[in-house]
């Protein structure tokens, strides 16, 4: 039994301490991505709350000077350094980005995937982008 005792014990601390080494994304990111099928780089600003593992936020494209283009992030996690959640484009021909990230400091690089409408694979849509923390 105290074995048992001592492997809850010890789960319990590992749980806590991977919550608590979490990467701090809290607050404005800067950004752009581009997307392998289209030449143009996309800016965007992000605002990020986490929330345990769980991620909240904002995506907007370009600075986000009007605020008329911000849009809740969906299905946001976090999980140490590792960041993803996705964004509505509002684009018919490609409805929905998912990006995961790998948090180092200041900065943030993101594998950019996506499905188009006419295409009947998961993901079809691959990019890139990176993020770093407004100053």
């Amino acid at each position: 039994m105290k074995i048992f005792a001592c492997a809850l014990s010890f789960m319990l601390l590992a749980a806590i301490s991977a919550s608590l080494l979490a990467a701090d994304v809290t607050g404005k990111w800067s950004g752009q991505f581009k997307l392998d099928v289209r030449e143009t780089v996309h800016p965007f600003t992000l605002d990020l709350k986490p929330d345990g593992p769980k991620l909240t936020g904002t995506y907007c494209p370009g600075d986000c000077a009007g605020g008329d283009d911000k849009t809740d992030i969906l299905d946001g996690k976090i999980d140490g350094d590792t960041i993803s959640f996705g964004i509505s484009t509002g684009e018919s021909d490609i409805p929905r980005l998912d990006f995961q990230g790998t948090v180092d400091g200041e900065t943030i690089k993101f594998d950019v995937t996506g499905t188009a409408i006419d295409c009947h694979e998961a993901n079809c849509i691959t990019g890139e982008a990176s993020a770093t923390r407004a100053k």
